[in-house]
Protein backbone atom coordinates (compact mmCIF):
# COMPACT_ATOMS: atom_id res chain seq x y z
CA UNK A 1 0.00 0.00 0.00
CA UNK A 2 2.88 2.40 0.70
CA UNK A 3 4.10 2.19 -2.91
CA UNK A 4 0.58 2.80 -4.21
CA UNK A 5 0.19 5.77 -1.88
CA UNK A 6 3.51 7.23 -3.04
CA UNK A 7 2.59 6.83 -6.71
CA UNK A 8 -0.82 8.39 -6.16
CA UNK A 9 0.70 11.33 -4.29
CA UNK A 10 3.37 11.84 -6.96
CA UNK A 11 0.83 11.66 -9.77
CA UNK A 12 -1.48 14.11 -8.01
CA UNK A 13 1.45 16.49 -7.41
CA UNK A 14 2.36 16.50 -11.11
CA UNK A 15 -1.24 17.07 -12.17
CA UNK A 16 -1.68 19.82 -9.58
CA UNK A 17 1.50 21.50 -10.79
CA UNK A 18 0.20 21.39 -14.37
CA UNK A 19 -3.04 22.97 -13.19
CA UNK A 20 -5.24 20.41 -14.90
CA UNK A 21 -8.53 18.97 -13.74
CA UNK A 22 -8.30 15.28 -13.00
CA UNK A 23 -10.17 12.41 -11.43
CA UNK A 24 -8.76 9.17 -10.01
CA UNK A 25 -10.96 6.17 -10.74
CA UNK A 26 -10.98 2.96 -8.76
CA UNK A 27 -10.92 -0.05 -11.07
CA UNK A 28 -10.85 -3.81 -10.64
CA UNK A 29 -9.17 -5.31 -13.68
CA UNK A 30 -10.84 -8.71 -13.56
CA UNK A 31 -13.33 -8.96 -16.43
CA UNK A 32 -16.01 -9.38 -15.41
CA UNK A 33 -15.58 -8.81 -11.73
CA UNK A 34 -18.08 -9.79 -9.05
CA UNK A 35 -19.90 -7.53 -6.62
CA UNK A 36 -17.71 -8.69 -3.74
CA UNK A 37 -14.61 -7.67 -5.72
CA UNK A 38 -15.75 -4.05 -6.22
CA UNK A 39 -14.33 -2.60 -2.99
CA UNK A 40 -16.09 0.70 -3.55
CA UNK A 41 -14.76 1.95 -0.22
CA UNK A 42 -11.47 2.36 -2.08
CA UNK A 43 -12.95 5.59 -3.45
CA UNK A 44 -12.71 7.02 0.08
CA UNK A 45 -8.95 6.41 0.01
CA UNK A 46 -8.68 7.99 -3.44
CA UNK A 47 -10.36 11.14 -2.11
CA UNK A 48 -7.21 11.87 -0.11
CA UNK A 49 -5.25 12.08 -3.38
CA UNK A 50 -7.68 13.50 -5.92
CA UNK A 51 -10.17 16.36 -6.06
CA UNK A 52 -12.64 14.00 -7.73
CA UNK A 53 -13.02 10.24 -7.60
CA UNK A 54 -14.85 7.65 -9.58
CA UNK A 55 -15.43 4.01 -10.40
CA UNK A 56 -14.62 2.05 -13.53
CA UNK A 57 -17.23 -0.70 -13.45
CA UNK A 58 -16.60 -4.09 -15.04
CA UNK A 59 -19.33 -6.12 -13.38
CA UNK A 60 -21.40 -8.55 -15.46
CA UNK A 61 -24.57 -6.71 -16.46
CA UNK A 62 -26.67 -9.84 -17.09
CA UNK A 63 -25.73 -11.22 -13.67
CA UNK A 64 -25.56 -8.05 -11.53
CA UNK A 65 -27.42 -5.39 -13.46
CA UNK A 66 -26.12 -1.91 -12.80
CA UNK A 67 -26.12 -2.22 -9.01
CA UNK A 68 -22.40 -1.50 -8.59
CA UNK A 69 -22.56 1.62 -10.76
CA UNK A 70 -25.58 2.94 -8.86
CA UNK A 71 -23.91 2.18 -5.53
CA UNK A 72 -20.75 4.02 -6.64
CA UNK A 73 -22.81 7.07 -7.56
CA UNK A 74 -24.68 7.00 -4.25
CA UNK A 75 -21.38 6.58 -2.38
CA UNK A 76 -19.97 9.71 -3.97
CA UNK A 77 -18.41 8.86 -7.32
CA UNK A 78 -18.04 12.04 -9.35
CA UNK A 79 -17.36 9.99 -12.49
CA UNK A 80 -18.32 6.48 -13.54
CA UNK A 81 -17.00 4.56 -16.51
CA UNK A 82 -18.90 1.71 -18.13
CA UNK A 83 -18.39 -0.04 -21.42
CA UNK A 84 -21.29 0.77 -23.74
CA UNK A 85 -22.86 -1.13 -26.62
CA UNK A 86 -25.76 -0.80 -29.02
CA UNK A 87 -25.24 -4.42 -30.10
CA UNK A 88 -26.40 -7.61 -28.42
CA UNK A 89 -24.06 -8.35 -25.52
CA UNK A 90 -23.06 -11.64 -27.14
CA UNK A 91 -21.91 -9.81 -30.30
CA UNK A 92 -18.97 -7.97 -28.75
CA UNK A 93 -15.92 -8.93 -26.70
CA UNK A 94 -16.83 -6.46 -23.93
CA UNK A 95 -20.52 -7.37 -24.08
CA UNK A 96 -20.79 -8.93 -20.60
CA UNK A 97 -19.61 -5.69 -18.95
CA UNK A 98 -21.31 -3.32 -21.41
CA UNK A 99 -24.44 -1.32 -20.69
CA UNK A 100 -27.11 -0.54 -23.27
CA UNK A 101 -28.86 2.76 -24.03
CA UNK A 102 -31.69 1.84 -21.64
CA UNK A 103 -29.16 1.05 -18.88
CA UNK A 104 -27.50 4.40 -19.51
CA UNK A 105 -30.83 6.21 -19.29
CA UNK A 106 -31.50 4.46 -15.96
CA UNK A 107 -28.07 5.50 -14.65
CA UNK A 108 -28.61 9.11 -15.76
CA UNK A 109 -31.95 9.19 -13.94
CA UNK A 110 -30.33 7.72 -10.83
CA UNK A 111 -27.49 10.25 -10.94
CA UNK A 112 -30.09 13.03 -11.15
CA UNK A 113 -32.07 11.60 -8.20
CA UNK A 114 -31.99 13.40 -4.88
CA UNK A 115 -29.54 12.46 -2.15
CA UNK A 116 -32.47 11.10 -0.15
CA UNK A 117 -33.49 8.82 -3.04
CA UNK A 118 -29.92 7.60 -3.50
CA UNK A 119 -29.57 7.00 0.25
CA UNK A 120 -32.83 5.01 0.22
CA UNK A 121 -31.38 2.87 -2.60
CA UNK A 122 -28.31 2.15 -0.45
CA UNK A 123 -30.46 1.40 2.60
CA UNK A 124 -32.42 -1.19 0.61
CA UNK A 125 -29.36 -2.72 -1.09
CA UNK A 126 -28.68 -6.18 0.37
CA UNK A 127 -25.33 -6.31 -1.43
CA UNK A 128 -24.02 -3.03 0.03
CA UNK A 129 -21.49 -4.59 2.43
CA UNK A 130 -20.12 -6.79 -0.34
CA UNK A 131 -19.90 -3.79 -2.70
CA UNK A 132 -18.12 -1.62 -0.13
CA UNK A 133 -15.54 -4.31 0.56
CA UNK A 134 -12.23 -3.37 2.11
CA UNK A 135 -10.30 -0.23 1.09
CA UNK A 136 -6.99 -1.94 1.75
CA UNK A 137 -7.69 -5.35 0.21
CA UNK A 138 -4.83 -7.10 -1.54
CA UNK A 139 -5.08 -7.57 -5.28
CA UNK A 140 -6.18 -10.95 -6.55
CA UNK A 141 -3.87 -13.11 -8.66
CA UNK A 142 -5.87 -12.16 -11.78
CA UNK A 143 -5.55 -8.44 -11.00
CA UNK A 144 -1.80 -8.74 -10.61
CA UNK A 145 -1.54 -10.52 -13.96
CA UNK A 146 -3.68 -7.84 -15.62
CA UNK A 147 -1.71 -5.02 -13.98
CA UNK A 148 1.55 -6.45 -15.24
CA UNK A 149 0.11 -6.99 -18.72
CA UNK A 150 -1.40 -3.52 -19.14
CA UNK A 151 1.23 -1.44 -17.30
CA UNK A 152 2.80 1.13 -19.58
CA UNK A 153 0.39 0.65 -22.48
CA UNK A 154 -0.67 3.92 -24.03
CA UNK A 155 -2.39 4.98 -27.22
CA UNK A 156 -2.18 8.45 -28.73
CA UNK A 157 -3.87 9.98 -31.73
CA UNK A 158 -1.55 11.78 -34.16
CA UNK A 159 -3.64 14.52 -35.79
CA UNK A 160 -1.05 15.11 -38.52
CA UNK A 161 -1.15 11.54 -39.79
CA UNK A 162 -4.69 10.83 -38.68
CA UNK A 163 -3.49 7.56 -37.14
CA UNK A 164 -3.42 6.01 -33.69
CA UNK A 165 0.00 5.22 -32.23
CA UNK A 166 0.20 2.29 -29.83
CA UNK A 167 3.40 2.14 -27.76
CA UNK A 168 3.25 -1.63 -27.37
CA UNK A 169 3.67 -2.03 -31.14
CA UNK A 170 6.95 -0.05 -31.16
CA UNK A 171 9.79 -2.47 -30.46
CA UNK A 172 12.18 0.40 -29.60
CA UNK A 173 10.24 1.50 -26.52
CA UNK A 174 11.54 0.31 -23.14
CA UNK A 175 8.11 -0.56 -21.77
CA UNK A 176 7.08 -3.21 -24.28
Amino acid sequence: MARTTRRSEETAAVLDELGVDYTFLHCVTSYPNTLDMCNLSRMEWLESHSPQVGWSDHTDVDRDGILATKAAIALGADVVERHFTVFDREATKDGPVSITPSDLAELRAFADASDAEQDAFLDDLDELDALRGQPDRKMTHEEILNRDYYRGRFASFDPESGEWIYNWEDVDTPWT
